[in-house]
């Protein structure tokens, strides 16, 4: 299987956030998931697929949200306020002791792994009681939102895209998307990017919600006047909604180019997509590195915990 150039918004963040974590993540990690792997590149790999336990939370919402968004188009059973707050329970339960007990470094794609338990973080018992509390108030929110009678009155065939890796091409490139929720009504597309954290600074979400546009714009053939994008904070109760113009994708094609250029500039080779560490400078900014995934392979544990104190602890990001 060859390492294929692909661009992503989560890419591009990496990218510009540390030139060394973005090398391992997408380069020295690669083929990490065979059992024939080298011993540093399967770590990388395990260390890739692991998360802080804000990510985790974020990710286990968005999985109940479709499960039971899928179960009920399906016909299967309709949405269900205790079944979803009892799936969650479970997930965020079986996760915490699966990470605890290692299972990560058996088979890290299909167990989560959890950032702080990796490195053995002093994260106190109240502060994952409190992840738990925030998570199950996310779900308590979508169900006193309006989506539950508009996924009720939704045909199976209007439901288009929940939480599913997708693409379509830019110059050639594979621009990756998975939005968290597009559907149809009365022929316009919504498209629906639900958060979980208590910012309300959407002007990056925007970005993405243009991606995401464009992106409806090439799967569905329609035209940019025949959709709408809507963030909704599951945590804060809060919603906005945006009517993406031609001007803001012309815009994010423009960052796109931009990006791309920027990191096929560190290739050793384009046409191949090769990279070696050395082209790749490590980022000293101790904010980033106190929650990178590779932290080990760049500073001693010792630093990370003197950094790890009450100021870390801020509202879920």
């Amino acid at each position: 299987m060859k390492n294929k150039f692909s661009w992503s918004f989560s890419r591009r963040r990496m990218f510009e956030e540390c030139k060394r974590k973005y090398y391992y993540y997408y380069y020295g990690s690669w083929g990490g998931w065979s059992t024939s792997a080298d011993s540093e590149t399967r770590l990388l790999y395990i260390l890739k697929n692991l998360q802080t336990r804000h990510q985790w939370m974020g990710s286990v919402v968005h999985d109940v949200l479709k499960r039971i968004i899928d179960t009920a188009l399906f016909g299967t059973r309709p949405l269900n306020h205790t079944l979803a707050s009892t799936t969650l329970h479970n997930i965020m339960k079986r996760d915490f002791y699966n990470a605890r007990s290692g299972k990560n470094h058996t088979d890290p794609k299909n167990f989560r792994g959890l950032f702080e338990l990796e490195y053995d973080l002093p994260v106190p018992n109240q502060e994952w009681k409190r992840l738990y509390t925030a998570a199950t108030s996310c779900i308590d929110a979508f169900f006193n939102s309006p989506f539950p009678d508009i996924i009720n009155h939704l045909k199976y065939n209007d439901r288009l895209k929940i939480e599913q890796f997708d693409y379509f091409r830019h110059n050639t490139i594979k621009i990756f998307a998975v939005p968290d929720f597009i559907y149809k009504n009365n022929g316009i597309y919504t498209i629906i990017d639900w958060k979980t954290g208590s910012t309300t600074n959407y002007t990056d979400a925007k970005q993405q919600l243009t991606l995401y546009t464009a992106f409806t714009i090439d799967k569905w053939n329609t035209a940019i006047n025949s959709c709408t994008a809507e963030i909704y904070n599951l945590l804060q109760q809060d919603n906005e909604t945006f009517l993406i113009t031609q001007q803001d994708i012309e815009e994010t094609c423009a960052l796109m180019d931009e990006s791309i250029e920027h990191m096929r500039s560190l290739l050793d080779s384009v046409t191949e997509n090769t990279a070696s560490i050395n082209r790749f400078a490590r980022c000293d900014a101790m904010h980033i590195c106190r929650t990178c995934f590779f932290y080990q392979l760049c500073w001693t544990d010792q630093v990370l915990r003197d950094y790890y104190d009450e100021d870390y602890f801020i509202p879920f990001a």
